[in-house]
């Protein structure tokens, strides 16, 4: 599942290639639900565990929110600086957290999607 990061007038992108989940989708389990929800908090976990601290506020920022009945999820920090340590700047090393966080998360989702068709 790739990841691709795009960034466009200030705002960063990052999208997994789901083209291949959203066919599946159409006639879904509803425990796909439950894939989404341990793959987004996984990642969540991830990202907290890799983010810079100073005083707490970006790793306390990190948060999961559900859409489309359960089947997307948004997960990341909500403070305007966190793009600066995910990609740095030109006076600040980068010390990426959600891009690596979303990958960890990502490798189980095979083995996750096996299970709920077994």
């Amino acid at each position: 599942m790739p990841v691709t990061t795009t960034w466009t007038g200030g705002d960063v992108v990052i999208r997994l290639d789901m083209t291949e989940l959203e066919e599946l989708m159409k006639n879904l389990d509803p425990r796909a639900r439950d894939i989404v929800r341990k793959v987004a908090f996984r990642a969540q976990g991830h990202m907290k565990m890799l983010a810079a601290v100073d005083t707490g506020a970006m790793r306390n920022s990190i948060d999961t929110e559900f859409l489309n009945d359960g089947f997307t999820a948004h997960v990341g920090p909500h403070v305007e600086y966190a793009i600066y340590q995910e990609f740095g700047t030109h006076k600040m090393a980068a010390h990426p957290f959600v891009v690596p966080g979303l990958e960890k998360a990502c490798r189980d989702y095979d083995d996750l999607v096996k299970e709920l068709f077994e």
